[in-house]
């Protein structure tokens, strides 16, 4: 293959690499007794996903709506959208809800359980709601010590359209750490954080199927992990993740 040939943009891949990546995280999340969600929003590819879901579930996250529609064309029906839902976003949601068996959202705001809820009664629409949870990363999601961390998924488990799917965070700040102690550190304030706050909300009445935590850095790391991990960009890295010195960058695929 001539790389100067090739028209730009593209996505050039080492398949065996790959899957062995994919095979190594797999079997990773296995032996953590967890449940593995891969993200797809870096290759936006329908063959790498098939490569990150092979003997798993099926189930991926995307970024995008739009990304959630493509791949549900392509068969995938198992779709969690990592971005707060906003009302600009309900007719796209509902409309992708209906094509696919499973469609999760997630929030970080106390207004729009009661809103979604109502946009999903109307279409006769049903979603499962997570609530966004910051664990130190301060982009998104509500402090996992505030009111507002017990009282959205109060108003989900209240809502006739919603269900209340759990919580999920996302430590996109282990980015910043280099060395495997920093990111170890990061991890595990992240699956305690997340712990804490379901075992509060559990005591308070409130089911939480689902405990959903992970990035790329800290998912060799991970130790003792319980409910569901996603993974990022764990297949394919760019040179952020080489510079972390992350023993999964030596897996390293993409060209």
């Amino acid at each position: 293959m001539d790389l100067e040939t090739i028209a730009t943009p593209a996505l050039i891949l080492d398949v065996e690499r790959l899957r062995r990546n994919a095979d190594r995280i797999g079997n990773r999340v296995r032996d953590l007794g967890a449940r593995l969600r891969p993200h797809v929003k870096t290759h936006k590819s329908i063959e790498v996903a098939r490569i990150q879901t092979e003997g798993h579930s099926g189930a991926i996250t995307v970024s995008t709506l739009a990304e959630g529609t493509a791949f549900v064309a392509r068969g995938f029906q198992d779709i969690t959208y990592a971005v707060p839902i906003e009302p600009g976003k309900f007719k796209t949601a509902l409309a992708l809800a209906k094509s696919c068996q499973h469609l999760n959202l997630i929030t970080d705001t106390p207004e729009i359980p009661a809103l979604l809820n109502e946009a999903a009664r109307r279409e006769n629409v049903f979603f499962d709601l997570f609530l966004k949870v910051d664990c130190g990363y301060h982009r998104c999601g509500v402090e996992p010590d505030s009111k507002e961390a017990l009282e959205i998924p109060g108003r989900i488990s209240g809502s006739s359209n919603l269900h209340f799917a759990g919580i999920l965070t996302h430590a996109g700040h282990s980015y910043n750490y280099r060395s495997r102690d920093e990111r170890l550190n990061v991890a595990r304030h992240e699956r305690d954080v997340m712990r804490q706050l379901a075992a509060e909300l559990r005591d308070s009445g409130i089911d939480v199927p689902t405990v959903s935590i992970g990035s790329t850095p800290t998912i060799t790391v991970v130790d003792h992990l319980q409910g569901l991990m996603r993974r990022g960009l764990v297949t394919t890295f760019s040179l952020t993740h080489s510079r972390l010195q992350s023993e999964v960058a030596r897996w390293t695929t993409a060209r």
